[in-house]
């Protein structure tokens, strides 16, 4: 980026001074000119070798405006048309196409646009030129802002905007070099190119062959094109190196613009140039003066600040030691650090290994076991979600690496038919991703419709965890449920029954020991009352044997409709008793009052047994309910 002189900021600069500078084997060519409208005055002409000569011929001059010309082949360059409307359009037009032509492959800073008009008065011209980053030259090391421009807009500038009878062409020799401009009848042509040229061709030649191509690519006539080649060679015949190529009504034309213009020819071959690019900054060309190496500087700011103070000898070699230092011991202080982490983190670094290849191994195990193995509690409950009301499985084959196999029978169900229940069985299976190629194959139907069928299928993914679902997951909704609803239990029942069981307990905890301890103090006295109970049994057991043969042969004609009544009842006592007969004797509010917590619990105890008889009626049930409640509070009452 060029430097900025603070001396050069408080100067005074002329605006319509302008210093144009041409590199040569030497140093630069400059000139300094100052525009006054559409005229040009030359002020300085000069060669310089060094930088504090152009340093100090910009300062005397007070001139606004460096510009640098590039080589011809650094820029590349591109003419579209442009639509015959106002300025904005025409500007958004040649934006435009500059964005086609380059396709953002250039930054902006070097890329710059100006509109021309056609000599044929059909319209204007957008001239398009772009400078590569990797074409890039030494900057200038100047206080000033330098702008660079191609030698092609110097040779614009001398074309001017009037109709030319010749070619306008920059050419050398010594490097291929060739940069030309021509107004033709089909309109402006513009072209930089490097030629070479074949053993014993003369330069001419080569120059008239370039020529011709661009003005054959723009439908020039073909004797115009034959006219300016046969021009251009006699103008180059026997020259070398470095030639400007002008006609004698450009240089006449030139004269109207410039004061003081010089008639001599060998002028125009080594200040031509610089001239051309002072007319095209005097007139629409301007804005192709604005290439940049670097993008133009803003505001200082922070981090401009910053990287201007770290661009200081002294900051820079402290910044550099210390990357130095940041790079060599930089991973080691990170590992030490990453390492004590670790350390607080992990105290028992040997413990964590070992419990970590405890849990490879049991991975590796439940992997080979999952390959050997099938989870038989699985599948069938996974056979079972899959398989739909109407459906019996009466059997169910499964072997490890088998298919599996089903036989059941269908049955008509919820308005389908069998064979449609195994159909929804299928493609439920199919649905789970657990079973693959499930193939039902059923015989002819009985009298009732129903189908025996047979089904087999291939486990595919015996682990796979498949979410059913509601309707189909007997662990979600049970058989009962779907069929008969959820049941549901008041709170205050159940809360009861819990405090009824607790105080049972309770109460049956304490009588048995109590009970234990009466026993074993009186041994002899339990003895004697077994053995009299045992004669006694004995006895009446003699006497009524006749009369149990007669009751077994009566017990066996009711069947087993009455052995069914007799187990859902409890047994054949509850089936054949009256429950009201079984109830114990209730207790007035002053009777148990009286209790103590002992006879209390031993009162509420028969209760609750009470309340488990079946077939009580509506007001027993509320007596003991009520007798049940004043025992537990006497029980609470003498705790």
């Amino acid at each position: 980026m060029p430097r900025k002189s603070n001396n050069r900021q408080k100067q005074t600069v002329d605006q319509a001074c302008w210093a144009i500078l041409k590199p040569d084997k030497t140093g630069w060519k400059a000139m300094v000119a100052r525009i006054d409208g559409s005229m040009v005055e030359l002020a300085t002409m000069t060669d310089v070798s060094d930088l504090e000569g152009l340093e100090s011929l910009i300062q005397d001059a007070q001139a606004a405006h460096v510009v640098e010309m590039l080589p011809s082949t650094t820029v590349i360059s591109r003419l579209c048309p442009l639509p015959d409307a106002g300025k904005e359009q025409v500007q958004a037009a040649l934006s435009l196409q500059a964005e086609t032509h380059i396709l953002g492959g250039i930054p902006k800073h070097r890329t710059v646009m100006a509109s021309t008009s056609d000599s044929q008065g059909s319209g204007a011209t957008g001239v398009i030129m772009a400078w590569p980053l990797e074409r890039s030259i030494k900057p200038l090391e100047l206080d000033e802002q330098v702008g660079y421009t191609p030698i092609l807009t110097g040779l614009l500038g001398l074309c001017g905007e009037g109709g030319t009878d010749a070619p306008l062409i920059w050419t050398n020799s010594d490097d291929g070099t060739i940069s030309l401009v021509y107004r033709s009848s089909k309109g402006l042509i513009i072209r930089n190119t490097l030629v070479e040229a074949a053993p014993g061709e003369p330069w001419g030649a080569c120059v008239g062959r370039a020529f011709a191509e661009s003005a054959f690519n723009a439908n020039v006539p073909e004797d115009e094109v034959k006219r300016q080649v046969d021009w251009i060679e006699s103008s180059l015949q026997g020259t070398n190196g470095p030639q400007l190529v002008l006609s004698d009504q450009v240089r006449n034309a030139l004269a109207d613009h410039v004061k003081g213009l010089p008639a001599d020819a060998q002028w125009f071959q080594e200040w031509g140039l610089h001239l051309g690019v002072v007319l095209a900054a005097a007139g629409p060309m301007e804005p192709l003066m604005a290439l940049r190496i670097d993008p133009p500087s803003k505001d200082q700011g922070l981090i401009a600040n910053t990287a201007e103070r770290m661009s200081e000898p002294r900051i820079a070699i402290g910044i550099l030691i210390a990357a130095i230092l940041v790079i060599g011991f930089g991973p080691a202080a990170i590992a030490l650090a990453r390492l004590g982490i670790l350390k607080v983190k992990l105290p028992d670094r040997q413990a964590y290994e070992l419990k970590l290849e405890d849990l490879d191994k049991q991975l590796e195990m439940y992997d080979e076991l999952e390959q050997r193995s099938w989870p038989m509690t699985k599948l069938l409950a996974d056979i079972a979600c899959t398989t739909p009301e109407g459906i019996d499985l009466d059997q169910i084959v499964i072997n490890h690496g088998e298919r599996i196999t089903l036989h059941g029978l269908a049955k008509k169900h919820d308005g389908m038919i069998a064979t449609e229940r195994i159909g929804l069985m299928q493609s439920q299976m199919y649905e789970s991703r657990i079973f693959e190629r499930v193939t039902p194959s059923w015989d002819k139907p009985n009298a009732r419709g129903d189908y025996e069928f047979t089904l087999t299928a291939e486990i595919a993914r015996p682990t796979y965890v498949f979410r059913y679902p509601e309707e189909q997951d007997f662990g979600a909704l049970t058989l009962s449920e779907r069929r008969y609803g959820k049941q549901e239990e008041p709170e205050e029942e159940e809360s009861e029954a819990e405090e009824q069981s607790e105080v049972v307990a309770d109460a049956t905890a304490e009588i048995e020991p109590a009970a234990e301890e009466e026993e074993s103090e009186n041994p002899a006295t339990e003895m004697v009352a077994t053995t009299e109970t045992t004669e006694d049994e004995t006895t009446i057991d003699e006497e009524n044997e006749e009369e149990s043969t007669r009751d077994r042969r009566n017990l066996s004609r009711r069947g087993s409709g009455s052995s069914g009544l007799a187990k859902r009842g409890g047994g054949p006592d509850r089936t054949t008793t009256n429950p009201s007969d079984s109830l114990p004797e209730l207790l007035t509010p002053e009777q148990i009052s009286a209790l103590t917590k002992t006879e209390a619990q031993e009162a509420l105890a028969r209760i609750a047994e009470a309340r488990q008889l079946p077939g009580l009626d509506e007001q027993a049930n509320e007596q003991l309910k009520n007798q049940f409640r004043l025992l537990l509070d006497r029980v609470k009452e003498a705790g």
